[in-house]
């Protein structure tokens, strides 16, 4: 196997080494004798790695961003039919509820953020990751290793948002960028990334510098960047969920924390948790005024 793709590599090469390095940074001609590997299911980390052979990774990376944007729309609409339908209203945290018109502006700006903003940092991203070793290479995690992982990387973008959130509350930034965000004081699932392009790629660095610290394994990245997009749709659901088992974590802020955000908007910076906000006097216990009171 090893010999047959050196020399589909050799037959393929064309002269530049420069063009070779950016090539096989999106496609591994080594893996193209696995084509007819048989996906393995026995288990997690053989489906991982028959899955990377059977498949260029920089294919299964642009189809897990497919899989994470029906995600995002799947849980955004399910929402809006539970505030349609108020079938939820005893955990509803705001009185005001937003018009369609609203949806359809956060819509629009979906589309316009996943054509033309965050394509290019993914296919940007991609060979950094590989430099820095975010990659399938290193031993799969046992479940201890992931889920410390991921608590990192809960705590690291909290830690990098934070920073990134308040300098856009300075005039200038707040004025011409994150206005955009602070357009509906009452957040919906869809609103989690209705920004500003430049605020998408911004505040989108909080997320990555965690793992480019960390390195993990790349199946720890991909999930942990599908629990953070997630996790932005419940911080702005506008509920706050009594089963939300988070809840259970020190510091924990919940939808509260960051729904209070958009109506006091000089307070709670942080993603999710309260830590840093408290330490550094910017935190604020949720309370809301009569008109938009919880119910």
């Amino acid at each position: 196997v090893r010999g047959l793709a050196r020399e589909r590599m050799h037959n393929n090469n064309t002269g530049s080494p420069w063009f070779d390095i950016v090539y096989e940074a999106y496609y591994d001609k080594k893996l193209e004798v696995y084509s007819q590997l048989p996906l393995d299911w026995t288990s997690l980390q053989r489906f991982w790695t028959t899955l990377h052979l059977r498949y260029q990774p920089f294919y299964v990376y642009l189809a897990i961003y497919t899989f994470l944007l029906s995600l995002y729309l799947l849980f955004s609409f399910a929402l809006y039919i539970i505030d349609r339908t108020q079938i939820a209203r005893k955990y509803k945290i705001q009185q005001v509820s937003n018009p369609d018109s609203n949806y359809i502006l956060a819509l629009k700006n979906f589309l316009m953020n996943t054509v033309f903003v965050i394509p290019p940092m993914i296919i940007i991203g991609w060979p950094i990751f590989k430099l820095v070793g975010i990659s399938n290479s290193k031993q799969f995690p046992s479940l201890m290793i992931f889920l410390l992982q991921l608590f990192f990387c809960c705590i690291g973008e909290d830690f990098f948002h934070y920073w990134f959130h308040r300098a856009m509350h300075l005039p200038w930034l707040y004025k011409n960028i994150h206005k955009v965000h602070h357009q509906f004081s009452t957040p919906f699932g869809l609103a989690a990334n209705y920004a500003h392009p430049i605020e998408t790629i911004i505040l989108g660095q909080a997320t990555f510098f965690p793992a480019l610290i960390l390195r993990p394994h790349l199946f720890t990245f991909y999930f942990w960047i599908i629990f953070r997009q997630l996790d932005a749709v419940l911080t702005h659901c506008g509920y706050e969920w009594p089963f939300n088992f988070f809840h259970l974590i020190p510091f924990y802020g919940g939808t509260a924390f960051h729904d209070f955000h958009h109506t006091s908007f000089l307070n709670n910076y942080g993603s999710r948790f309260t830590w840093i906000d408290k330490l550094f006097g910017t935190y604020k216990e949720p309370k809301y005024t009569q008109d938009n009171k919880k119910l």
